[in-house]
């Protein structure tokens, strides 16, 4: 067992209890660098997975929205300025509902939480009366529908109940110098048991309080090395795998602490390629476990993958990992991972892979870009779906082909040279699929044909199960 003292671990105590274990392999299995309209992202700062409908919403500041992706990661939709996003902030997802904050953006617009359905049309606004400074930066909502908010302009955190009215603050507090001083939050999440977690940027550390808010314990310590917070900004509750994922913007890492706040291991460091980040800014994990960092001076959103790392159910809470898995942290491979999808191929055609080139609520435009694809000898076809909470959607297609090599080819002909955000799909099971070095570009005709341009290197690897 780990020893806690006066609330808060002590390294000197059991050394070895505290030894950082080596990062698990991973590796950047997808990057989203583009929103819906197939422009830039610019400094993506937030992060949440929305597991009612299985999506992502990326904050963007400088643009005033949320980008929403599929859970595959395709940007489709956003909720910008048209609904009244202006100075947004971070968002969070409840039973349905899309909880926003919005900071104070002129003598026209105080500072609030905005709520958005499943359909994205706006339900209720919750501003702070007693609060005229306060500026919501980040949120998280309990089970009842009790908010946590924190921001600029006020210490701790703000407790609302499920109507916006103020209840108290909850005001995590350290010791300076003999004198009591109030921590200020910069980050909230609560996990699947209804514990809060709250980060403060200034003390390096993170407050844990049970669900009824109740304070349990407090970890971190400030300072510019592993193991340490320097400036901690986000954090992701991991339940599942018993960990306890931070952001620190600093020094461009993502920390990695156990569920009950000893120092495990940390992710990243300051770099452009795969698998490093430059000053990010939050930390989520979607429905497949896999670790989503915004990281937003490379301008794009990483996804991260354990290799070999098993997650546990939830609620088998004072369980730990049956192993660590004590593997080197390696630059990601160049491997492509092909996520399979369902829908019905034109009469006749033949093939196991297909290019999904544009998902629209619009069967106009749908058509159009399947037109023109088709006008320039792409073999462009249309498939509608029902997409969770959000109507009839089209999506447009190239293929099929017969190898991956020739999908991952043509996605990447459409992306260059039309500038649209093709991805990859598999009609079978999920699989990998080793990129070649140089790729070589067919012509939409070659592209058809099987055989012309695959490479030893570029074979499909081991399927991979559901």
């Amino acid at each position: 067992m780990s020893a806690l003292y006066g609330g808060v671990f002590d390294p000197s105590r059991g050394e070895e209890a505290y030894a950082a274990i080596q990062a698990p392999k991973t590796r950047a299995v997808k990057i989203i660098d583009r929103d819906e309209s197939n422009q830039p992202l610019r400094f993506p700062s937030g992060l949440t997975y929305d597991s009612a409908s299985d999506e992502i919403l990326i904050t963007c500041p400088q643009k005033n929205k949320l980008t929403i992706t599929t859970s595959d990661y395709f940007p489709y939709i956003a909720l910008g300025s048209g609904r009244g996003l202006r100075s947004v902030g971070k968002s969070f997802t409840r039973n349905g509902l899309i909880y926003v904050c919005i900071g104070h953006g002129g003598p026209d617009q105080r500072a609030h939480i905005a709520v958005f359905d499943g359909a994205l049309l706006p339900v209720e606004q919750f501003y702070f009366p007693d609060f005229p400074d306060f500026s919501p930066t980040d949120l998280a909502v309990s089970e009842n529908g009790r908010m946590y908010v924190v921001g600029a302009g006020v210490p701790g955190v703000l407790v609302l109940d499920s109507k916006g009215q103020y209840l108290h603050t909850l005001s995590p507090r350290e010791e300076v110098q003999g004198k009591t001083e109030e921590a200020l939050i910069q980050a909230v999440d609560i996990g699947s048991d209804g514990r809060l977690y709250f980060v403060s940027e200034g003390k390096g550390r993170v407050y844990v309080y049970d669900a009824a808010e109740d304070f349990l314990f407090k970890f971190g310590e400030k300072g510019g090395e592993p193991g340490k917070l320097s400036r901690p900004r986000a954090i992701a509750v991991d339940d599942a795998r018993r960990r306890i994922f931070l952001v620190d913007y600093q020094r461009h890492t993502v920390p990695v602490f156990s569920i009950d706040g000893q120092y495990l291991y940390e992710l990243g460091g300051l770099g452009t390629s795969r698998g490093w980040f430059h000053y990010p800014m939050d930390v989520e994990l979607d429905g497949q476990g896999r670790l989503l960092v915004a990281d937003a001076f490379n301008h794009r959103v990483q996804v991260i993958e354990f290799i070999g790392q098993p997650r546990q159910d939830p609620t088998a809470a004072g369980e730990s990992l049956a192993a660590e898995f004590a593997l080197e942290q390696a630059p990601a491979p160049r491997i492509l991972t092909i996520d399979s999808i369902e829908t019905s191929l034109p009469e006749g055609e033949v093939g196991e892979f297909l290019v999904l080139v544009l998902l629209s609520p619009d069967r106009e435009a749908a058509e159009v870009v399947a037109g023109d694809l088709r006008r320039k000898e792409f073999p462009a076809f249309i498939r509608s779906v029902e997409r969770t909470r959000r109507g009839t959607w089209h999506q447009v297609f190239t293929g099929p082909y017969k190898t991956p090599l020739q999908a991952y080819n043509t996605a990447e002909q459409l992306r260059t040279e039309e500038g649209l955000p093709a991805i990859v799909k598999t009609l079978g099971e999920r699989t990998e699929f080793r990129l070649p070095s140089q790729p070589a570009t067919p012509s939409p005709g070659e592209a058809m044909k099987t055989g012309k341009t695959e490479t030893p290197d570029s074979q499909p690897q081991e399927k991979m199960q559901h």
